[in-house]
Formats: structure tokens, sequence, C-alpha cells
């Protein structure tokens, strides 16, 4: 089962600040939900760790090719 991590948790466990963070989710650059419009966003363990690597996570692939 995937874990899932909060922006907030990002922001303190990666380089990245919470803007920054926010920001990538915004544009499509890192890949997650958002419950809701204005919602917490949420991230996958596997689609950060593709984000901080350069890589498109599987899921982004996923949608880039359907």
């Amino acid at each position: 089962m995937l874990k899932f991590h909060t922006v907030a948790e990002l922001a303190i466990s990666t380089p990245y600040g919470a803007e920054a963070l926010r920001e990538a989710l915004r544009a499509g650059k890192l890949h997650g939900v958002q419950n809701g419009k204005g919602g917490t966003w949420r991230v996958a363990e596997p689609c950060i760790e593709a984000f901080m690597l350069g890589n498109t996570c599987e899921h982004q692939a996923e949608r880039v090719s359907a």
C-alpha cells in the first residue's frame, strides 16, 4: 500500500519548501492528490522520490500516455 505525505511533512523531510512543493503540484511537475479544491495535498512516496531525481513518476506517465 502506498504511503502518502502532506506538503508540510515533505517540506521538513526534503530540500524543498512548502510553497515550492505546492507550486510543483499545481504545475503538474509533482504528482499528488488534493482533497477538494483548496484542500490539503497528499503525495505518494514514489512520486516525491521521482520528483527529487528529476524523473516522472509512474502515475504521471500513465496520465500523459492516456
